[in-house]
């Protein structure tokens, strides 16, 4: 499926990368991955994990966040806030392209199925000199959401430099 981004050309898009620092992001980021659990979880409370989701769903603020990739591709992840709904959508974007690929939205109408494991774990490591999300960590939190694999392998669980990070998606967090 190809749509193209500039349908948003009229949108109040802003900057999302300083979202990324504030208490409960992630925990807003991710929140539909974990319902059914609490938000503590997360290190975070409630009130936190709230705000930033307000921020996050904003109608006079819709965060982008870029992803470079090699090549002069990037992954973009756009949240979508309309009046009566929100979304977060995730495109396969290259500025010679006249449109970009959607990978994947968390819409109503669950556009997908968006990235397999082989392929989430290939975007964590971002060329060098490139802007945008850069540590691989928040590269993967970033991009969880956008996952579509049901048949993620039992080592998926993310190591780097021999420490164990964290337990990756396998069904719900």
């Amino acid at each position: 499926m190809v749509m193209a981004r500039h349908w948003y050309a009229s949108s109040p898009v802003v900057d999302g990368l300083p979202l990324m620092a504030q208490t409960g992001f992630w925990a807003a980021h991710l929140a539909n991955l974990y319902e059914g659990l609490p938000v503590e979880s997360f290190g975070v409370d409630a009130a936190d994990a709230g705000a930033a989701l307000d921020r996050l769903h904003d109608t006079s603020a819709w965060p982008v966040f870029h992803v470079p990739l090699a090549g002069g591709h990037s992954v973009v992840v756009h949240y979508n806030n309309g009046e009566d709904h929100s979304s977060t959508d995730y495109f396969l974007t290259h500025p010679d392209w006249p449109h970009d690929v959607v990978l994947s939205s968390d819409d109503q109408d669950r556009i997908g199925p968006g990235l397999c494991w082989p392929e989430l774990a290939a975007l964590l490591d971002c060329p060098p000199g490139k802007t945008g999300v850069t540590d691989p960590h928040a590269r993967l939190l970033l991009l969880l959401p956008a996952l579509g694999d049901t048949d993620i392998p039992t080592e998926a669980i993310w190591c780097r430099d021999n420490r164990t990070q964290g337990p990756a998606r396998s069904g719900a967090l």
